[in-house]
């Protein structure tokens, strides 16, 4: 979760107070075109023009890559003048619209967007179509390089282990590289507005996306990669070890992909609460792994769960009988999880007495619509005379019903 520093964020403002209350020009050190092709013709193998444009994080991909095999470099040398002219442009802003993210690294943020410096988030610059095609385009793109600079490291630990998810989500990425610049450069102008990742997943812009989750489910669906995507943690250790829950719930994943991502986005957002049970889960943990009383620990009943575990479905019949049963099952579970969350809250109760609005009990009488203060009583309306009112225990000897006692 971003923290924010108040103190670091006011000296970065008032760093620029002058120049963006008077709309005056920034005198700031313009990059070289001819320094930078200096840079590049020896050195540009390593990166050290990118390091010099500010372009840090490609710096260093050069430099573990020999410019990306080479190929980087070439192409650097045609784009040299539009990257210098982008630099400049970028300095610019940034001076007249002071980033207001400050963040520590080890945070979300932090993490995600590898920008990190003493502790915090200084600037955040936006991604080129360029390199991002440089990046994809090369033999290391099937590894997920370029969801580095994209900002989804998790994409890039996925495409390494997988080969690019066996190449389609290589492919995939070559197609909607453009969809990816644009969603990044989304995320960076949000952050730099100040807007904190647990604000940034209500968004629209951090929604699943079905595109996406089938890039995960056909290749790896098999080992809950598409369940992992989505969040969905349990079902993807599940069929982890279970191969897709012996390949039955892959298959019907791959039907249901849209209303789990739906879902999912759903439940983010706070439409729904996230420990809501759905029937289709349960019937797709039932069927091959029922006998194992997989659906009984889906469902929050640990206990059936284990009997049924050590007795392999109560020999096969307690699970028969389940299938059967199991709307009625799904919907007993949700109800419990119901009663659970508003077990802490208070009924409503109402103005003159300790009983709820519902009680049998009777409450003092209303008198007139218009709300009124008495002598004695701290409560608006009911009596209006000198006298006192009678005690509230007289009341409910009067008024309270045999049935009740």
């Amino acid at each position: 979760m971003a923290s924010y520093n108040k103190s670091a964020s006011l000296v970065e403002e008032n760093r620029y107070t002058e120049n963006v209350s008077t709309g005056a020009e920034t005198n700031l050190p313009k990059k070289s075109l001819a320094m930078a092709y200096l840079l590049w013709f020896p050195f540009g193998l390593f990166g050290v023009h990118r390091f010099y444009l500010g372009y840090k994080l490609m710096g260093i991909l050069y430099m573990f890559t020999a410019g990306y095999c080479g190929i980087g470099w070439i192409v650097d040398g045609f784009c040299l003048p539009n990257m210098v002219k982008e630099t400049n442009d970028w300095m610019e802003f940034d001076a007249s619209h002071p980033s207001r993210l400050m963040v520590s690294p080890c945070s979300e943020t932090g993490l995600r967007y590898g920008q990190g410096t003493c502790g915090a988030i200084t600037s955040l610059r936006w991604r080129t179509l360029r390199d991002a095609r440089i990046l994809t385009l090369n033999p290391l793109g099937i590894l997920g390089i370029q969801h580095v600079y994209l900002c989804r490291p998790w994409y890039r630990i996925a495409y390494s282990l997988t080969a690019g998810l066996f190449g389609i989500g290589w492919i995939s990425d070559i197609c909607r590289l453009s969809t990816l610049v644009n969603q990044a450069n989304a995320e960076i102008e949000l952050l730099r507005s100040g807007t904190s990742i647990t604000e940034m997943k209500r968004q629209d812009i951090w929604d699943c996306k079905t595109s996406e989750a089938y890039i995960f489910g056909i290749p790896c669906g098999i080992f809950g990669m598409h369940h992992f995507y989505l969040g969905r943690y349990g079902f993807g250790f599940t069929y982890l070890f279970t191969f897709g829950l012996c390949g039955l719930g892959w298959l019907a994943d791959l039907l249901r992909m849209p209303n789990l991502v739906q879902r999912v986005n759903q439940e983010r957002k706070g439409v729904t609460d996230s420990n809501v049970k759905y029937i289709d889960d349960a019937y797709i943990l039932a069927f091959p792994l029922g006998i194992f009383g997989a659906h009984h620990f889906y469902l929050n009943r640990p206990g059936l769960g284990i009997v049924y575990f050590c007795t392999l479905g109560i020999f096969g019949l307690g699970w028969i009988v389940d299938l059967f049963r199991m709307p009625a099952l799904v919907r007993d579970a949700n109800l419990r999880i119901k009663q659970s969350v508003t077990f802490f809250h208070f009924p409503a109760r109402n103005q003159y007495s300790a009983y709820p609005v519902n009680s049998p009990y009777p409450t003092a009488p209303l008198q007139n619509d218009h709300p009124t203060q008495n002598n004695y009583s701290s409560y608006p309306g009911g009596y209006q005379s000198t006298e006192q009112p009678p005690s509230y225990s007289e009341t409910v000897s009067n008024q309270v019903s045999p049935n009740v006692i």
